[in-house]
Order: C-alpha cells, then sequence, then structure tokens
C-alpha cells in the first residue's frame, strides 16, 4: 500500500482548496511498511470528519425524533418594535368547559389564557427573551412548566393559546391589558412525536374596568407620585371599595373599615368579590376597601 496526500476539499469542488490535509490509500508495495505509519494520519483530518459526522447525526436525529416544540411569532401590526419579556403558552383540555378566575363571576371562557389562576394545574409553559422581532420565528423547546415538563406533557387533545406579557403592571398574563395573544388552536399533542406547532400572535387584550359584583363596590384609582417619578412612567395605586347599604342612607354618619390585602396571586376584583360572599352580613355596617397588591 502507499500513502498519497490529498486535500479534504478535492473531493467536492476538485481545487485542491481544502484546509485539512487526508492521506488517502493507493495500491503500492511495501508502502505501509516504509513509513511505518497508519493509513490515515492529519489530526485535522479527523476532526473535519467528525464535525460532519456529528452534524449530520444531530439533524437526523431531531428530525427522526418529532419532539413536540412550539414554534410562535407575532405580527407587526400589534407591535413594530422588539419584545424583551415572558412569552407564555397556556394549554386547556378540549371538551372541558372553563368558568372563568374562581367562577365568581358567572362566565366562563373557552380561551385557555383567560382560565388559569393560581388553583388551576393545566398546562403551562413560559421563556424568557431578549430583542425578540415581529415575525421572526421563536422556538420554543424547553420551556418552564408546570405542572409537567414539556416532554412529560400527558398526550391529549388541548386548546393552546401563547401569550406575551407586555404588561409590567398587572401580574395576569392572560387577561392583562395591553398583553398580546394568540387565537386558540386545538390539537391533539404527543411530547414525543406532535413536532412542531406553530402559533400566530395578533391579537390585544382590551382594557377595561375591574369586574364587581356588587352595585355598592366602585373601583379608584389614585396616581402615586413617588413610584410614577421612579418608574418614569404613571404607576397607580388601585382598589375596590364597597360601601354598607347605610352609607348612602347618612352621608355624615363614620364607618368602620376593613382593609383587605389579596394574596396567593389574586386581584382586589376577585378577592373583594370572594370575601363579600364569605362575609356575608354583619350587624355593625362597615366600608370594605380591597387593595390591588400588584400596583
Amino acid at each position: 500500500m502507499r500513502i498519497e496526500h490529498d486535500m479534504l476539499s478535492q473531493g467536492m469542488n476538485g481545487r485542491g482548496a481544502g484546509l485539512f490535509p487526508t492521506r488517502r490509500m493507493t495500491s503500492g508495495a511495501g508502502a505501509a511498511a516504509r513509513t511505518g505509519r497508519r493509513c490515515v494520519q492529519s489530526p485535522l483530518g479527523w476532526v473535519a470528519i467528525g464535525l460532519i459526522v456529528c452534524a449530520c447525526t444531530g439533524s437526523v436525529s431531531r428530525g427522526e425524533s418529532g419532539a413536540l416544540v412550539f414554534e410562535i411569532r407575532f405580527d407587526k401590526t400589534v407591535r413594530s418594535e422588539p419584545f424583551t419579556g415572558r412569552v407564555l403558552i397556556f394549554l386547556a383540555e378540549a371538551g372541558k368547559k372553563g368558568s372563568g378566575r374562581f367562577g365568581f363571576f358567572g362566565r366562563g371562557s373557552d380561551e385557555p389564557r383567560a382560565r388559569y389562576t393560581w388553583l388551576s394545574r393545566s398546562p403551562l409553559f413560559s421563556k424568557d427573551v431578549r430583542d425578540w422581532k415581529p415575525n421572526e420565528s421563536l422556538l420554543v423547546d424547553s420551556p418552564i412548566g408546570f405542572p409537567w415538563a414539556l416532554g412529560d406533557l400527558p398526550r391529549k387533545k388541548y386548546k393552546i393559546q401563547a401569550v406575551m406579557h407586555t404588561n409590567p403592571d398587572v401580574p395576569h398574563s392572560g387577561t392583562a391589558p395591553g398583553n398580546l395573544y394568540s387565537k386558540v388552536k386545538t390539537k391533539e399533542l404527543d411530547a414525543a412525536t406532535s413536532g412542531a406547532v406553530r402559533i400566530r400572535i395578533g391579537r390585544r387584550v382590551k382594557a377595561g374596568k375591574t369586574a364587581v359584583a356588587s352595585k355598592r363596590a366602585e373601583e379608584v384609582k389614585i396616581r402615586s407620585r413617588l413610584l410614577s417619578e421612579f418608574h418614569g412612567r404613571d404607576i397607580y395605586h388601585r382598589a375596590i371599595v364597597r360601601r354598607p347599604r347605610e352609607y348612602d342612607d347618612d352621608p355624615d354618619r363614620r364607618f368602620p373599615t376593613l382593609y383587605i390585602v389579596p394574596a396567593f396571586g389574586s386581584d382586589h376584583g376577585e378577592t373583594a368579590t370572594m370575601y363579600s360572599s364569605m362575609l356575608g352580613a354583619f350587624k355593625t355596617p362597615f366600608v370594605q376597601v380591597t387593595l390591588d397588591p400588584s400596583s
């Protein structure tokens, strides 16, 4: 056997302009004995071959696995500048009716984003992004997940909805005014075989008044001078104030006041309604002030 130098690129473009020299075996008596060397000598040649093999193997492995991933884009019509923040993917089992947040207002929702509460165990995934541009593909393949990791998601038919949390002042990602979201997509998902699920975000949550369940309750907002100066934008303290029946009958009367600070991810609207139902009627009328913990 006789060993000759060659260039890796010669087999591709015939120019001999490759960077990694390799050795090619051709017939020749006693060549191996004369050199006392192995047939392939160049370390750079092995590195090049290894990189090619790894690249090909990785590509084939991903295609064959078909693992579930989400591919998300957002329309320039709803946001023209890049987005830095959190993207969430809400799932809800198809065929199950939603009851809204806590169900206090009697309004169910078919949108997964509007059904999620701190009591929920519906699948939820999130990914933090930086400088994500309009119409640019965002691949979500290893997000933070609850109550399952993406790879452990039970095989079921789900309603799927993606949300961009653009409102920094309201914690409820699915319903915060100004947040961007997608249409509901219904699809059977299998963590091992579903492949890419494509979602496009093109809607905005409309601003509205906080829902209250009593005619004697209303939302009040007070601008915070210190917080507004610190953040460089208007920051408001919000609360739901519920008056007793006797309040309108005797405007000069002074009433005891109960202040409530919500927790567990709730807000002032939900908590005011919940406490009104729990506390019921008292012998001594009082004013109930439920603060918004996010303000």
